[in-house]
Formats: structure tokens, C-alpha cells, sequence
């Protein structure tokens, strides 16, 4: 039987979830997760940019090969005639659905997906892509689903509630990283960054909840990873190890090893 493919890509996260040793308990979801996974405690991204990388990832081929130098909203695009996997899984026999981000060109109607949910607020895109999955668990054809979480991209704390909980946050435990200055506006900020690594984390989670409800989750392949690194200075947008180191977890019941690493 072929496995769903549920593949999680989040915007400028890097690695600063719990599994990666950020152990404030902001990621729970993540953090179980984790053991039931193989974490890759070395993974580096094609770019330290949103597009490329992402296209990178669609292809399984450099920027410079598949031609997506830049970002998507300046114009960029992909050459003419590349096959991502949505198209090679749909060539065999999936379904496949995007949501949320995708941010690269030619837009997914035309990258192999056979439907298209806007990009959104974390909430939103997963509890359609929640919907989706839920209806393609109950067809004979597994499905592929790509969700792309907007967060923990800028602007920040998408609605009121995050906001009010950042400024609640104990600015004095946050981590700061050492290739930032040490000042209450960093703080302020990373708060802020740290309120939506949370909805990230959630959202997750829901995923997670809706394979396990749909009685699939032991049919499912299940990655989560990140397009680049954090949306700080030294950091996104730069090719030291925090623009393009990022996170990488796969859960494959029955394939890989819970709680195994690779160190590749």
C-alpha cells in the first residue's frame, strides 16, 4: 500500500523548536513528536531564501538548476518544464493539495496539485488542509498534502490574542541568541518571534491529531521542516549556519526508527 505524504514547511523557523534543544516547553507537539521520528541534527537548506529553497525542496534541484533565483513576488520563477513531486506523486496515483505558502512560481494549479488553498494564517490552512485529508483518507488513493505555515514569518503574532501573550512573556527566560545584541527591543522582539513558534507547534499538533482521527497516521509519511532561518540579522537572508540551518523531523511508522538521528 503506498503511504500518504504529509510534508510541513514552515516560514523562517530555523531549528528553534525543542527537539533542537530549545527546551522552554513552547513546543510540545514538536517535541513529542520528535521520538517518534528521526531527527536530522545537520540539516541545511539550498538557500538562505524563501523561494529557492522552497524550490529547491519541490525539485530536488539547486536555485541555479531549476531557476529560481529569487523570490517569486519579485518576479522569479522556476525554468519552464520542471517537475516538482507533487507532479511525480500525482503521475503515481495520488492525490495532491497544497495549502497554505507556497511562494514560488508557476503557481501550484501548475506545479502537479490538484487544489490550491491561499496562503493564510496557520489556523486557517491547516484546518483546510485538515478537511481535505480527512475526506481523501476515506477514497482508495493516498493522498500528498503540502502545508505551508505563513509563521513564524514578519509581521508577528497574527491576531490579538498572540500579541497580548507575547507581552505577557517573561522577557528575562528568552534565549538570546549570541549573534544578537542583548537589549530589550531583541527581547521584545524574540517574544513575539517565540508567541508564534507556539502556533506553529499548535497547528502541528492538529495535523498530527487528524492523521491519528482519520486512522491513517500509520500510512503516513510525515515530515516537518523549515525553509531557512530565523528572520533576524546573521540570520535569514545570510549564508552563516542560522540563515540555513533548519529543522527537519520524518515519522514513518514501520520505516524509519523512532527516535533515531542522522547526523548527515
Amino acid at each position: 500500500m503506498k503511504p500518504n505524504i504529509v510534508l510541513v514547511i514552515c516560514h523562517d523557523l530555523g531549528d528553534v523548536i525543542g527537539p533542537y534543544g530549545y527546551t522552554d516547553g513552547e513546543t510540545p507537539r514538536l517535541d513529542a513528536l520528535a521520538p517518534q521520528s528521526m531527527l536530522f541534527k545537520r540539516h541545511f537548506v539550498a538557500s538562505p531564501g524563501c523561494s529557492p529553497s522552497r524550490a529547491a525542496m519541490a525539485t530536488g534541484r539547486y536555485p541555479h538548476s531549476n531557476g529560481m533565483f529569487g523570490l517569486a513576488h519579485l518576479g522569479w520563477s522556476m525554468h519552464p518544464g520542471e517537475v516538482t513531486i507533487a507532479a511525480l506523486l500525482r503521475e503515481a496515483g495520488y492525490k495532491t493539495g497544497m495549502f497554505g505558502t507556497w511562494h514560488i512560481e508557476p503557481p501550484p494549479l501548475e506545479s502537479g496539485f490538484d487544489v490550491f488553498s491561499p496562503p493564510t494564517h496557520a489556523e486557517v490552512a491547516g484546518a483546510n488542509a485538515i478537511e481535505w485529508m480527512t475526506t481523501q483518507a476515506r477514497s482508495d488513493a493516498p493522498f500528498f498534502a503540502m502545508i505551508g505555515f505563513f509563521e513564524t514569518h514578519r509581521p508577528f503574532c497574527g491576531t490579538d490574542a498572540q500579541r497580548e501573550a507575547a507581552k505577557a512573556m517573561d522577557k528575562t527566560k528568552i534565549d538570546v541568541p549570541g549573534y544578537l545584541p542583548d537589549a530589550a527591543p531583541t527581547r521584545q522582539d524574540l517574544a513575539e518571534f517565540h508567541q508564534s513558534v507556539k502556533v506553529v507547534d499548535q497547528n502541528t499538533g492538529r495535523l498530527l491529531d487528524a492523521l491519528d482521527a482519520a486512522g491513517v497516521a500509520s500510512n503516513t509519511l510525515f515530515l516537518f521542516t523549515v525553509d531557512h532561518g530565523i528572520p533576524f540579522p546573521r540570520a535569514k537572508g545570510t549564508l552563516y549556519d542560522p540563515g540555513i540551518k533548519a529543522a527537519l523531523l520524518i515519522r514513518w511508522p514501520g520505516s524509519i526508527a523512532p527516535g533515531s538521528t542522522c547526523e548527515a
